[in-house]
């Protein structure tokens, strides 16, 4: 009995952290951000990589631009986190305006070639164009990019 009752704490206790995580997470930040779909964080997740190795800083490490700071979350990103999939995305308008120009390239079809085999179509303009015209309607979208 006595052990029972230990484990059913020990599973509420468990139970309780993992909500308080997942609620705490859920929260938008206070600055205003954008709300992303997976397929939208994980696209971005490349663009920004794409834009820290043409600024000529291929890791994190390496230091990232002042505008792009909490970047650094996105590029170490949780995929391998199970839990992640159920949590919302975000993006700083600032983190947004410094992608703007990256953003666009790709959309101009100017996007590295994908880690996919040849016969697999490029799905990532087409996001990115969805994901624009989004923040356009929404009025979200950068009027300036900010220059690397």
């Amino acid at each position: 009995m006595l052990l029972t009752l230990k484990t059913l704490c020990a599973i509420f206790t468990v139970v309780a952290i993992v909500y308080f995580l997942v609620t705490e997470a859920r929260r938008p930040p206070p600055d205003k951000s954008v709300k992303l779909s997976n397929d939208e964080f994980g696209t971005l997740v490349g663009v920004a990589n794409y834009a820290l190795k043409k600024l000529g800083r291929p890791t994190p490490s390496s230091g990232l631009p002042t505008d792009l700071q909490s970047m650094d979350r996105y590029l170490r990103s949780d995929m391998f986190n199970p839990i992640s999939e159920l949590l919302p995305r975000y993006i700083s308008r600032a983190e947004l305006a410094f992608l703007a120009p990256y953003i666009d390239e790709w959309i101009a079809g100017l996007a590295p070639p994908q880690n996919l085999p040849a016969e697999y179509p490029d799905e990532r303009p087409d996001e990115l164009r969805a994901l624009k015209v989004r923040m356009q309607k929404e009025g979200l979208w950068p009027d300036r990019p900010v220059n690397p």
